[in-house]
């Protein structure tokens, strides 16, 4: 993650999902009560990284896409109560906790 981490994009952890009609189907998917300090610490990093970049993701959007003033304010809006919102859960997961 630290190489990657002046790389402009989305990070996006999966963990196991069962797909149906598979030979997987059966298989227990992976929940919340099974993930490990390693996993909240994952999520965070990626929380974190996605949160650095969304404003320079925004200013790409801005620059190649033909909106209205309301779109790119609706846009600037929502990454403002995006970084007050998940700022709480980042210092819980940061501690290997998972978000309550």
């Amino acid at each position: 993650m630290e190489s990657l981490k002046d790389y402009t994009g989305l990070m996006l952890p999966f963990f196991f999902t069962t797909i149906a009609d598979t030979k997987l189907v059966g298989v227990r998917r992976f929940a919340k009560q099974d993930a490990l300090h390693e996993h909240w610490e994952l999520m965070e990093l990626c929380l974190e990284y996605n949160l650095r970049h969304l404003k320079e993701l925004h200013r790409l959007y801005c620059e190649r896409i033909t909106a209205g003033p309301v779109v790119h304010v609706a846009l600037t809006g929502i990454n403002l109560l995006v970084d007050i919102a998940l700022n709480k859960y980042l210092k819980r997961m940061k501690r290997g906790e998972p978000p309550k």
